[in-house]
């Protein structure tokens, strides 16, 4: 179970919620998260691990990675807009501010986990829907 967005980063993946409810984050949008945290990883044994699984009345989306991890000062600006740690030309800083605000925007929620000289977790939760059917007539 294992392929690569980032030349030398391995990625495992695990998937244990039923992926239609995990489309609500969109497929460009997980894209982004997860070569977020491989581009964060600079270690011999770079590796990207990505779960899904329910949770209570949320399925849950985990993307962790074994990079340089981070301090809190970073964490805790991650999602401002324009807030970045790559040099300028190779980055905006939108792309966990766009992240966030889509993930919000589902009534969703993202924990960010993260240890400098660790690695990185992100949690993201997103409620599940409730299925609406139509009203069938009995003429």
């Amino acid at each position: 179970m294992g392929s690569s967005l980032v030349r030398g980063v391995s990625i495992s993946h695990r998937y244990l919620a039923s992926p239609d409810r995990s489309e609500r984050l969109g497929q460009r949008q997980r894209m982004r998260l997860f070569r977020w945290a491989a581009v964060g990883i600079w270690r011999w044994d770079k590796r990207v691990w990505i779960r899904t699984r329910s949770e209570n009345d949320a399925v849950v989306i985990e993307v962790e990675d074994n990079g340089v991890g981070m301090d809190e000062a970073t964490r805790q600006r991650l999602f401002e807009p324009f807030f970045t740690t790559k040099d300028t030309d190779r980055g905006t800083g939108l792309g966990l501010f766009i992240i966030y605000a889509i993930v919000r925007n589902h009534d969703g929620e993202i924990i960010v986990e993260s240890e400098p000289d660790v690695g990185t977790t992100f949690r993201v939760m997103l409620p599940v829907a409730e299925k609406s059917y139509p009203q069938m007539n009995a003429d």
